[in-house]
Order: structure tokens, then C-alpha cells, then sequence
């Protein structure tokens, strides 16, 4: 019998329902909080950004069949990691390496 967690997200002001198998729940889990966490640090410390990432064409696929897992929510964390480190480099907050 497979076993699952329910939750609702609220990500970009869109509610969300997460359905997880309880066997990739802890790693799900820990990247779901850093994209909370980053998304909440954008809308805090740069709204001017944060009010544009819902317009970004880069989200999560909505394909049919397709299935929320640990390389797609990474591929999503580190899609937003980009954003803001471009973001900072065309403002000038940080120094190209």
C-alpha cells in the first residue's frame, strides 16, 4: 500500500496541492522549504523583483502526467537562485566573478 501526505503550499500567491509519497517526502520537504524561504527573502528584500516572478515563463511544468518530484522542485530552486543572482548582477548589488 502506498502512503501519502497531503498539504496545501502557497507559492507566488497560488495555492497549491501537494500530494507526496511518504518516501520522497523528506527530501521533497527540505527543498519545498528552501524555495519558501528564498521566494520570502525576494518579496522581502526585492519586491521589485518578487512582483515579476509569477510573469516568468520558467515554472513548474503543468504538462499532463507530469508528477511534482525532487529533480523538477531542485530544477525549480535553482531556476529561482538564477533569477536573483542575474537579478543582482544587472543592478550592480553584486560584482560579475
Amino acid at each position: 500500500m502506498l502512503k501519502c501526505f497531503v498539504k496545501w503550499l502557497k507559492i507566488n500567491n497560488l495555492k497549491v496541492l501537494l500530494i507526496f509519497n511518504l518516501s520522497v517526502m523528506k527530501p521533497l520537504t527540505k527543498i519545498l522549504s528552501k524555495i519558501s524561504h528564498l521566494i520570502r527573502y525576494i518579496e522581502t528584500d526585492y519586491p521589485e523583483l518578487y512582483q515579476h516572478l509569477d510573469e516568468n515563463p520558467v515554472t513548474l511544468s503543468n504538462n499532463e502526467g507530469s508528477k511534482m518530484d525532487v529533480d523538477s522542485m531542485e530544477n525549480y530552486l535553482e531556476t529561482l537562485k538564477s533569477i536573483l543572482h542575474n537579478y543582482k548582477l544587472e543592478k550592480g548589488i553584486i560584482a560579475a566573478s
